[in-house]
């Protein structure tokens, strides 16, 4: 007997057979076929005999569902991550509202200094921390005006709050502090 090589009809392949052989599986597909006088004649079926393929296809599957299942995973805890981050933020904005809302009750921050307030009028001196809040104010004289060349009458010496005579802008005193304003008034004679 001799060997003869006939063409896979899947993939063209040589493949080399006996003479006297009625079928052949190709070695390169795997297709099964038959030949008579080692021409094709009719293809009887092709089947995937290579395990290796099969398993291969099985976990690259089984890869893409975990895969899947990762990145919903992912995506769920993201999205939880996310509605806590916005909690957190929510309740911190409330809060701090919460906690400036009832500070600024209790609280007064200065928007001046206590030189903004020398030298005006004290009744203007007076309004203004008042409609910043403070209720205990006091206004004291000093009776040392003569001419009125340097000071005019009811122009502000000094004020002081909750004892402090130099505060600043941006100081803090509680609504209940004393405030004194001592104001310039003329000699009595």
């Amino acid at each position: 007997m001799k060997l003869v090589e006939v063409k896979c009809p899947n993939c063209n392949s040589h493949v080399k057979i006996l003479s006297n052989s009625k079928t052949v599986v190709c070695d390169y597909c795997k297709t099964e076929f038959l030949v008579d006088d080692g021409v094709v004649r009719t293809e009887i079926h092709k089947t995937i005999t290579d395990e290796a393929k099969i398993k291969e296809l099985e976990v690259k599957n089984e890869m893409h569902a975990r895969n899947m299942e990762n990145k919903e995973r992912e995506r769920k805890n993201e999205t939880k991550t996310l509605l806590i981050s916005i909690g957190c933020i929510v309740g911190l904005l409330l809060l701090s509202l919460i906690v400036s809302t009832v500070y600024s009750k209790i609280y007064v921050t200065m928007p001046e200094s206590h030189r903004y307030y020398e030298g005006k009028n004290y009744k203007i001196v007076k309004s203004e921390l008042e409609d910043l809040g403070f209720k205990n104010i006091e206004v004291r004289t000093i009776d040392d005006l003569v001419l009125g060349l340097f000071s005019k009458e009811e122009d502000v010496e000094s004020v002081s709050i909750g004892g402090v005579k130099n505060f600043e802008s941006n100081d803090d005193f509680k609504k209940s502090d004393k405030v004194v304003i001592t104001y310039h008034i003329y000699k009595k004679k």
